[in-house]
């Protein structure tokens, strides 16, 4: 999910110390179902007065109807969604494209 772009990295967390020393730790984060999920998150708890807390105490809870009800998507910069959007778009109608153009070549 992480590569996805579906998650928030808060930070790491010990797990493991062996002598008074952290001998192992891991990354924690929050991940959502899908990037506009994450984006709205990302930008919309701070309007809301939330955070994501930290690593050692994550909150990755989602809205409930009234917080998402009180944002303010006017101030939620979609554009690098959108971007995405467009960019799949113009690739799904080129490959289209050029399979139909394969088909009739081979025919």
């Amino acid at each position: 999910m992480d590569a996805s772009g579906f998650c928030v990295h808060l930070g790491d967390k010990c797990t493991k110390k062996w002598f008074g020393n952290c001998v192992q730790t891991v990354e924690v984060k929050c991940c959502f179902s899908s990037k506009l999920a994450r984006l709205i998150h990302e930008q919309g708890r701070p309007q809301l007065g939330m955070s994501f807390g930290t690593a050692e105490a994550p909150n990755c809870q989602g809205f409930d109807a009234e917080a998402f009800q009180s944002l303010d998507f006017s101030k939620i910069d979609l554009s690098s969604y959108y971007d995405e959007l467009r960019y799949k778009n113009q690739t799904d109608i080129e490959d289209g494209f050029n399979h139909k153009i394969s088909n009739k070549v081979g025919q």
